[in-house]
């Protein structure tokens, strides 16, 4: 149990993450900033970079790593000062960047051997076993998994190796990874008294398996075995039959009357392909999010302040990228789910 001047001292660490971090307005800002080098200081003003020492001048993919660096460092900062249920819940955010990192050090050594200047721009920084001081450079996938098994990463790299050394295609190494993960958070979370957490786990396992069925071809059985259900979001057999759908929209009869089912069906959305599947259901966790928690400092509130983070990154680097395309603001609006509605 936390103490009172404890939890008094957790709550003020939450609110003043949410007082810092780029959110809905900063959103709006970016898009009619105008163009991308106003946008960038916009994004400049924001105290949780700036206090990280984001530059004005900043090139895309610097923002983009500097805006999800800036959520791992809250999610960090959540684990070094809780424990019980809020820890276990927010080591699987921390958990999330060590497998992109896993998948970019791949990548990366599967095409040539890396420079420690490409690994620092690729990497976040997180594990001390890839980017500590001192720390050694993999030159191979066995040492790899060497800084993996040493950095606690052992079980998630041993079980992508098999996926790769079986046939040799990157996007098995790749998917090892994500469906490890998501296991992994369903576990953790799933028990979170949040709509908002249980959603966005459950929309992602639904994306997921449409991805898988619908871009990558493959058969339901295949599926199966990288699916991951959770339990409050799909039962049982409706998740088998979601594997065996032949159309990308189908997916809602399925749902029948489950509440993202019924979320589409009332504001009449289109889902007939994986891409509008997927912005609807951002749509229904960002909705789930106006629902403000009370100011209390638990896993779930934590939780729902990483969730709305990640959105709101990914919504200004959707906007940063519309004004490098030059789409109007206007049109770029529509992609944007976080300043369609307040959350």
């Amino acid at each position: 149990m936390l103490t009172s001047l404890q939890n008094a001292g957790c709550v003020g660490l939450l609110g003043a993450f949410r007082a810092k971090a780029p959110g809905p307005g900063t959103v709006r800002r970016v898009l009619e900033a105008g163009s991308f080098p106003e946008a960038v200081r916009v994004l400049a003003s924001v105290e949780m970079l700036r206090e990280r020492g984001f530059s004005a001048e900043a090139s895309d993919r610097e923002c983009e790593h500097a805006l999800w660096q800036a959520r791992l460092t809250c999610a960090d900062r959540f684990v070094r000062f809780s424990w019980g249920a809020v820890r276990r819940s927010v080591e699987t955010v921390l958990l999330r960047y060590d497998v992109r990192n896993l998948k970019a050090l791949f990548r990366t050594l599967v095409s040539g051997t890396p420079t420690r200047e490409a690994v620092k721009r690729l990497l976040y920084r997180h594990k001390d076993c890839f980017l500590g001081a001192g720390a050694e450079l993999p030159v191979d996938l066995d040492r790899l998994g060497e800084l993996c098994h040493g950095g606690g990463l052992g079980e998630l790299f041993d079980g992508a190796r098999r996926a790769w050394d079986a046939e040799k295609d990157p996007f098995r190494f790749d998917l090892s990874l994500e469906t490890a993960w998501l296991r992994e958070a369903v576990e953790a979370l799933e028990a979170l008294d949040s709509d908002a957490v249980n959603a966005w786990l459950g929309c992602r396992s639904l994306v997921d398996v449409l991805w898988l069925r619908f871009f990558r071809g493959m058969s339901a059985e295949e599926v199966f075995h990288y699916a991951v259900r959770l339990p409050r979001f799909l039962g049982r057999p409706e998740h088998r039959a979601l594997l065996e759908i032949e159309k990308p929209g189908d997916w809602t009869q399925v749902l029948g009357e489950r509440p993202l089912s019924a979320f589409v069906l009332e504001r009449d959305m289109e889902v007939d392909t994986v891409s509008r599947t997927q912005e609807a259901c951002r749509r229904y966790v960002w909705s789930l999010l106006r629902r403000r928690r009370r100011d209390a400092y638990d896993a779930e509130s934590v939780m729902e302040f990483l969730v709305r983070m990640e959105m709101c990154v990914q919504d200004i680097v959707t906007a940063l990228q519309a004004l490098r395309a030059g789409v109007r603001p206007e049109d770029a609006a529509s992609l944007l789910v976080t300043v369609q509605e307040s959350a």
